[in-house]
C-alpha cells in the first residue's frame, strides 16, 4: 500500500503492550458521544424525499438546537422540518385514510397547512403581537418559516423577548390534538394566550448561566515531592516539513543525584505534540535503565500534560500514553505537572541542536 506508507510510518504503538481499544474516528477524543453520532448520521443521510425541501445552507444549529425554548419542542420542530409529524398527509402515506383531513377546516393537512396556511393557524398568528406582520403565504414551506422567525419580535407588554415562533406551532399542534382525540375544541384566542404564557413563563424560568472561570493552568509543582525526587525538563523540535523530532530531558542541576541528560532522533512524527509524548516516554524510560525511583516530570506542553492527567486518552497519542502510564506505575514516585517555555530553555536548546545534528549528519 504505497500511499498509506508515511501514513502507517508515522504511528507509534505501544512499546509497553497495551491493550487495543475501540475509538470513534469522527471524534477528536476518539470516544462516542450522541453530538458526534448525529452529526456523523447526518453527514451519511441520502437526501430523500422527506429532506428535499431542506437547502444545505440550512442552519441547524442557530434555527433549532440553539433556539431559546423546551427541547420537546426543539425536537417537535426537527421533526416537522423532516415531514417526521403524523399529519393527515404522511398518515396517508401509511395507509391510514380515515380521519386524515383537517380538522379545523377539512382541507389536506400537511405540516405547512395546520401550522401555517390554514385560517385558524392564520387566525392565531394574527393575534400575535408580532414587530412586523407575518403572511403566511409567503413560506410555501415550513422550513422557510423556521429560518426567517429567528428575526421576529414580540412587541411590548407581552413579557416576551426570546423565541416565540416555536411555541405557537406547538400550540398549534397541541390544539389540533386535543380537538382529533379527545373533542376538546379551543379557540384561536385561547392558542394563542397559551403560546404568549408558555414562552414567557420558560424565559422567566431560565436562570442566567454562570460564568465558568476556565482553568487552564496546570499546577507547577505538586502539593508534596517525597524527599529523593530527581525533577527533568523535557522538550521536542519537530519539523514539520520533514516530519523529524529532536526529543530531549534534562535533569535540574540543583539535585543530589548526578546523572547525565539525553537526548534522541526521531524521524516520521505526524505533529508536535506526539513529538512531545514521545520526549516523555523516552525520558521516563531512560530514568528508569538509570534507576532513579522517584521522578518529578515536567514538560512546556500544557496539551500533552492534561492528555496524560486525564482519564480519557486522544487516540493519535494511544499508545504513546499508554507507555507513559505503564512506565510511571514502575516508580515509587512520579508525577507530571507543566513547566513555562521561558523556564525550560535547556531543555528546548538541546532538542533543536539534536533535530539540527541528524538532519545535517542525513544530508
Amino acid at each position: 500500500m504505497p500511499d498509506f506508507t508515511e501514513a502507517i510510518l508515522e504511528l507509534k504503538p505501544s512499546k509497553t503492550g497495551a491493550k487495543d481499544s475501540y475509538i470513534w474516528y469522527p471524534s477528536k477524543s476518539g470516544i462516542y458521544s450522541t453530538k458526534s453520532g448525529y452529526a456523523a448520521a447526518v453527514a451519511m443521510q441520502e437526501q430523500d424525499h422527506t429532506s428535499a425541501n431542506i437547502p444545505s445552507t440550512f442552519n441547524w444549529y442557530k434555527s433549532v438546537w440553539s433556539v431559546s425554548t423546551a427541547p420537546k419542542i426543539q425536537l417537535f420542530i426537527w421533526k416537522a422540518i423532516n415531514g417526521a409529524l403524523p399529519t393527515g398527509e404522511n398518515l396517508q402515506k401509511r395507509g391510514l385514510m380515515q380521519n386524515t383531513l383537517c380538522v379545523h377546516c377539512g382541507l389536506p393537512e400537511t405540516t405547512e397547512h395546520l401550522l401555517l396556511h390554514c385560517s385558524f393557524a392564520r387566525q392565531v398568528w394574527n393575534l400575535i403581537p408580532l414587530a412586523s406582520r407575518i403572511k403566511p403565504d409567503d413560506f410555501p414551506h415550513f422550513i422557510s418559516a423556521v429560518g426567517a422567525a429567528t428575526s421576529w419580535l414580540c412587541l411590548p407588554p407581552c413579557g416576551v423577548s426570546g423565541d416565540i415562533f416555536s411555541w405557537v406551532v406547538w400550540n398549534l399542534w397541541i390544539t389540533r390534538n386535543q380537538l382529533l382525540f379527545e373533542a376538546r375544541p379551543a379557540s384561536a384566542k385561547t392558542t394563542a394566550l397559551k403560546a404568549l404564557m408558555g414562552a414567557r413563563e420558560w424565559t422567566q424560568a431560565q436562570e442566567p448561566p454562570l460564568k465558568v472561570m476556565k482553568n487552564t493552568q496546570i499546577q507547577g509543582r505538586p502539593d508534596s515531592i517525597p524527599t529523593g525526587t530527581v525533577a527533568c525538563n523535557t522538550d521536542a523540535a519537530w519539523r514539520k516539513e520533514s516530519s523529524d523530532a529532536g526529543l530531549a530531558w534534562i535533569f535540574d542541576s540543583s539535585t543530589a543525584l548526578i546523572v547525565s541528560d539525553g537526548c534522541k532522533f526521531q524521524p516520521r512524527v505526524s505533529s508536535v505534540l506526539m513529538a512531545e509524548g514521545l520526549a516523555v516516554r523516552e525520558a521516563l524510560s531512560h530514568v528508569l535503565h538509570i534507576g532513579i525511583s522517584k521522578i518529578w516530570l515536567r514538560s512546556d506542553s500544557l496539551s500533552l500534560i492534561k492528555a496524560i492527567n486525564s482519564v480519557s486518552k486522544p487516540m493519535n497519542l494511544y499508545g504513546v500514553l499508554s507507555d507513559i502510564e505503564c512506565l510511571s506505575a514502575s516508580f515509587e514516585f512520579c508525577c507530571f505537572s507543566f513547566v513555562p517555555r521561558e523556564e525550560n530553555g535547556h531543555a528546548d536548546n538541546l532538542s533543536k541542536a539534536c533535530l539540527y545534528h541528524a538532519a545535517t549528519t542525513w544530508a
